[in-house]
This record gives C-alpha cells, sequence and structure tokens, in this order.
C-alpha cells in the first residue's frame, strides 16, 4: 500500500471514530444539565437539517455553535476545532456560501494575532479553517511576516503552537524550534496519550508527531534532546506490545 494511500486510510478511521463518538456524547446522558448538552443539541439539530437540505438553516445553526463555543464550556471548544470543522468543509461542497462564512472568521483571527490581542482558545480554529480554504500557504506567509513583529514571547510561542501543522508542513523547523518546547511538548503528549480511550489510535498518531519532533530537533543539532524523544518514542512503541 502507498504512504499516500495509507494516511489516507488512517485519517478515514479517525474521522468514523470520531463522528461516531460525537453521537455517542449527543445520545447519552454523559452531558445532562451541563451547558455542553446545549451545545451538541443545537450542533445535532444542524445535522439533522443538513440531513434534510435545509442547508441555510444547517449552516445558521452550525455558525451559532462556532460563534458561542466558549458559553458551551470548554470541552465544547474542543469539538469545535475537530467535529464542527468536519461538517463545515461538508457544507462547502452542499452550500457554497459557507465558504465566505468560514473565510471571514479566518480573517477575524489572523486579526486578532496581528493586533496581538488574543487567548489561545480565539485563535485555535485558524489551522483548521486554513486548511477547509486551502489557505496554508498562505499563513505560512503571515507567520513569517509575525515573526518580525513585536509580539511577547508567551503570544508567538502560544501562535506557533497553534500554526504547528502548517508550519512543519512548510518546513519552518528553525521557527517551530526557537517557540515551542519540544520536549516539554512531547511529555505532555505521552501523558494524555497514556490516559485515551482509543489506545491505539491516539498512540500511532503520538508516535508520528514526536517523530516530525526528532526531525526538527536533528535540523536544529539538538543531539541531547533527540534522545529524550527518541527514548519516548520506544517506550510508546513498546506499550504497543
Amino acid at each position: 500500500m502507498s504512504d499516500l494511500k495509507y494516511k489516507k486510510n488512517t485519517m478515514n478511521k479517525i474521522i468514523l471514530v470520531l463522528l461516531f463518538f460525537v453521537h455517542f456524547l449527543i445520545s447519552s446522558k454523559f452531558y445532562a444539565d451541563t451547558k455542553i448538552e446545549q451545545g451538541m443539541k443545537k450542533m445535532d439539530y444542524a445535522l439533522g437539517e443538513m440531513g434534510r437540505r435545509n442547508y441555510k438553516k444547517a449552516l445558521s445553526l452550525f455558525l451559532n455553535c462556532y460563534d458561542n463555543a466558549s458559553m458551551y464550556g470548554k470541552d465544547f471548544l474542543d469539538i469545535r476545532d475537530s467535529f464542527l470543522l468536519i461538517y463545515l468543509k461538508k457544507m462547502i461542497s452542499l452550500y457554497p456560501p459557507t465558504k465566505n462564512e468560514i473565510v471571514k472568521r479566518y480573517n477575524t483571527i489572523l486579526e486578532k494575532i496581528d493586533r496581538g490581542s488574543f487567548k489561545r482558545s480565539e485563535i485555535c480554529p485558524i489551522v483548521g479553517l486554513a486548511e477547509i480554504l486551502k489557505f496554508e500557504k498562505q499563513l505560512s506567509v503571515f507567520f513569517e511576516k509575525l515573526s518580525a513583529k513585536k509580539l511577547t514571547e508567551e503570544k508567538l510561542s502560544i501562535v506557533t503552537k497553534v500554526f504547528y501543522r502548517v508550519l512543519f508542513k512548510y518546513k519552518k523547523y528553525r521557527d517551530i524550534y526557537m517557540n515551542m518546547d519540544l520536549v516539554g511538548s512531547a511529555k505532555k503528549l505521552v501523558s494524555k496519550c497514556k490516559k485515551d480511550m482509543f489506545g491505539e489510535i491516539l498512540r500511532n498518531g503520538t508516535i508520528d508527531i514526536l517523530t516530525e519532533y526528532v526531525l526538527i530537533l536533528n535540523y536544529n543539532k539538538d543531539i541531547s534532546k533527540v534522545r529524550i524523544v527518541e527514548k519516548m518514542i520506544d517506550d510508546l512503541k513498546q506499550s504497543k506490545n
């Protein structure tokens, strides 16, 4: 099987698991009487309207979920940045006006970053939106210009973490290295991996990300940190057996 086909198959499996999980959350009593339940029910309503081909109403509901995600709690922000973006991507092909609404929200995030006035939760969707719009190269160029501006070290670190997928894709290895604690990030990923209910899927994904970290650290000739991250990778691989 080709590398590209394997990655596509893996991504399809992950999406299927995510879709199953969101419907489980909606139908279960796990989130009863919480803020997130309101957001989940509204998203389920939007899915119903999408299934009935009432696309204008569906888009309105999806955007309401996106724009008010913080009202539904921290867990719903994660849902906004995953499931909701999947549905919005699908809506573009079903209802073209969706794209204009996504562009507006993409530009709003860029403006906040450009001003240096943002919370991490406000900018987290940016890479997902860029991927939907095929604006990843544009986002990489935006970061290059941003690096020269007077963002605080903390703000630049936040932006680098949020932009990571795009920066890695365009081989901005020096920027990532200078603005991210890769060993610290690796430790957090491994810790989450050990607690996750979808063990094998997340473990494989974590190994892939840690392998990217090794490439970045090697590029920047930080051999001591390379060895630390490689040890984490070996431990994860052994835990599969």
